[in-house]
């Protein structure tokens, strides 16, 4: 019986996660509980008996998991639909900005091997570390725990983590005492490159006007304290970029991924043509500015949403469990009080029943006391972490003696402007509501929403002509991909030369699973053909 009941637990489990062991004190379910275990300590093997514990089981205390846990569910358990559905943009809108595993891979592992250490692969996914330098796990942080000098078994994918038949291995990602070494000795060997700026090239801009890239750093915190501080909620870096007329604009999640350094050549070319007396302090102080409006506010929007309905519905769920039992406690403690007064001898006596309800207020005080401090959010400013100076492509070609081609560049205006327009229409014909994102968008082109379960598909939209042989993808195209491997699709738009004849648009889901990048590697050139022969119908 006992195995059949957790079997039950498991399964409700399965769908709802850990919260199940959260209403198990619920009291309706306490309730059923009590009675099928007094049924079962008083039971012998006679089938009625077995019966009625299954029937129990199944349909009493198995309905009763499943409502209290829809009814307590982070979406379903708010009452609001439009903030249901923000949330769960607000949710896909993270994953998609989440640190993949193929860049925390690439870092790690170039930045060990400077250092002097070896990691070499084992099998997919898993790695072995021969040798950790004592220079690198001297910045280990002693709250994380050790750093070992090997390692035979690591992965940065919780995926490769364990499996069957392997020893389990240690998993590199942010946070752990491994990469928080090897991060906090990058970190004292070149931390001053963030304060005094660096020169990047984007290659796949075609202007030729220099920009600033700004790098901040914003934090969201709330009034439980850590160490005498606010305890930070959420941390996001974010990025503006400002040109030369302080016009600024979101960069995107991590920009940095696209750009490149540049060359000796490059930096030969641009030496007295880059004119960089207007990137100053007022601009860093710009570029913050409109930080605070367009990035900070929502940021700080976004958590207040998710922790106001998490502090709403733990709050309840807290009243409702502590306040049965305090009323619990209290008529039991009238009622030992009442046999006592008759010449009983209770096992437990009324004194200790009543302190056990008093106990059980001042734990609902103080629990209240800590959602306050929960909900109680600050929006902290941003800070200023660094700057870099972007030259477009546009201007080292410029300064070649080869700028671009002003036709050339209308065409694939034109042709960008056909195959996002021949997307649209293809969401809308799946019955999705499909918007176009702004050109400078990083990751995707076309954003579009499922209205019947609220799924977000993110649409990179590649669109060539019919001589063209080779697209170039981005590697924060491919970070997209991989971090939303369901989600996400590459739009591969065939687009004729003839205006007035339509775009032919396929898509690709998962193109990128086994593409391992360099972490500097700004992208990937790919063959049109090739990816034709892959392509499917809009799906």
């Amino acid at each position: 019986m006992f195995t059949r009941l957790f079997e039950k637990i498991e399964q409700q489990r399965g769908v709802y996660g850990d919260q199940v062991y959260d209403v198990l004190g619920d009291s309706h379910i306490n309730t059923s509980l009590q009675e099928l275990l007094l049924r079962a300590i008083t039971a012998d093997d006679d089938p009625a008996h077995l019966e009625y514990m299954q029937e129990v089981i199944e349909g009493d205390i198995g309905k009763q998991l499943e409502n209290v846990l829809k009814e307590r569910a982070f979406v379903g358990g708010l009452a609001d639909p439009a903030l249901n559905d923000k949330i769960k943009e607000d949710m896909e809108r993270a994953r998609a900005r989440k640190l993949q595993p193929w860049f925390v891979h690439g870092f790690f592992s170039e930045a060990l091997r400077q250092y002097g250490g070896r990691i070499t692969s084992r099998e997919r996914g898993r790695y072995e570390i021969t040798r950790i330098p004592a220079s690198v796990r001297s910045f280990a942080d002693s709250n994380l725990g050790p750093v070992h000098d090997r390692y035979e078994w690591v992965t940065f994918d919780k995926a490769f983590v364990q499996i069957d038949g392997d020893d389990r291995a240690e998993l590199i990602s942010p946070g752990t005492p491994l990469l928080t070494a090897v991060i906090n000795k990058v970190l004292a060997d070149h931390e001053h490159t963030l304060s005094r700026g660096a020169t990047l090239a984007d290659p796949q801009d075609q202007s030729t006007e220099p920009r600033l890239l700004v790098y901040l750093d914003h934090s969201v915190t709330d009034g439980r304290q850590v160490h005498g501080h606010r305890q930070v909620v959420s941390r996001r870096f974010q990025y503006v970029e400002i040109d030369q007329q302080g016009n600024a604009k979101n960069a995107g999640n991590e920009p940095y991924i696209g750009y490149a350094p540049l060359t000796d050549e490059d930096r030969t070319l641009l030496e007295g043509h880059l004119d960089l007396d207007w990137a100053d302090h007022t601009a860093e102080e710009t570029a913050k500015g409109w930080a605070i409006e367009h990035l900070s506010q929502p940021h700080f929007e976004e958590i207040h949403r998710v922790t106001e309905a998490r502090v709403a519905r733990v709050s309840e769920a807290v009243r409702e469990r502590l306040q049965a039992e305090i009323h619990y406690w209290d008529q039991r403690a009238e009622e030992l009080k009442k046999q006592e007064l008759a010449g009983q001898k209770p096992r437990i006596n009324s004194g200790r029943a009543r302190a056990r309800a008093d106990d059980l207020a001042t734990r609902l005080t103080r629990r209240r006391l800590d959602l306050d401090r929960e909900s109680d959010l600050h929006n902290s400013p941003p800070n200023i972490v660094g700057a870099a100076i972007v030259v477009p492509q546009g201007l080292i070609d410029q300064l070649r003696g080869t700028p671009p081609d002003p036709e050339e560049t209308a065409d694939k205006m034109e042709t960008d402007r056909r195959a996002v327009a021949a997307v649209l229409e293809a969401e809308r014909a799946l019955g999705r509501n499909p918007e176009a994102q702004a050109h400078s968008n990083p990751g995707y082109d076309v954003l579009s929403i499922d209205p019947d379960t609220g799924t977000h598909y993110f649409i990179e939209v590649k669109g060539h002509l019919p001589r063209t042989t080779e697209i170039h993808i981005s590697t924060q195209q491919i970070s997209k991909a991989k971090s939303l491997p369901e989600h996400w699709r590459l739009a591969v738009v065939s687009v004729p030369d003839d205006p007035a004849e339509s775009p032919t648009v396929r898509y690709l889901v998962d193109p990128f699973r086994d593409v391992t990048l360099h972490f500097a590697q700004p992208g990937v050139p790919l063959t049109v053909a090739d990816l034709l022969e892959v392509a499917q119908d809009p799906c």
